[in-house]
């Protein structure tokens, strides 16, 4: 079995026909990214929901009546 190598200037070198798999991240980077997604969509989600809540109950419906001459 041929190995890669990496030449003096830095560049690896794979042989032919070898296929090196993706890199894997450790379990705990997954499982924090996926934690501080899940924080910011619902982070997310809540901002909008009470922004738009609030925009709803304090806006009044005729308040275009005002607008005409």
């Amino acid at each position: 079995m041929h190995v890669p190598r990496v030449n003096p200037t830095g560049v690896v070198e794979y042989p032919d026909a070898y296929e090196p798999g993706p890199p894997r991240l450790p379990a705990v980077l997954r499982v924090a990214a996926g934690a501080a997604l899940g924080i910011f969509l619902i982070v997310v989600l809540a901002t909008t929901i009470f922004s738009l809540g609030g925009f709803c109950l304090t806006s009044e419906a005729g308040a275009a009546r005002t607008l005409l001459p």
